[in-house]
């Protein structure tokens, strides 16, 4: 979050770049990579797993902005990256 407040680029973390090219949304990826399940992410957000789960799904709901927040908060990530469930930051180029 420093890099993105002082300015400079942010890309993706190799491992969730890794996840997305396999087939898993960004927001599925991201969980992932900070260890979480949907039952945590939901405790940590107060939304329904079952919300998070369809939020998550390939073509699932698009969530609103504030839903996309509090998820962008409990995983310590830039909002614009889950901006309508459907990010594009870029994609790292580290192994």
């Amino acid at each position: 979050m420093a890099d993105l407040k002082a300015g400079r680029d942010v890309v993706l973390p190799a491992e969730v770049s890794r996840l997305v090219l396999k087939g898993a949304t960004l927001p599925r990826a991201l969980r992932k990579w900070r260890g979480l399940t949907q039952v945590q992410l939901a405790e940590m957000t107060g939304l329904a797993q079952s919300y998070l789960s369809e939020l998550e799904a390939r073509e699932g709901k698009r969530g609103t902005p504030e839903a996309w927040v509090k998820i962008a908060q409990a995983l310590d990530v830039p909002a614009n990256w889950l901006a309508e469930g459907r990010a594009e930051p870029k994609a790292s180029s580290v192994g």
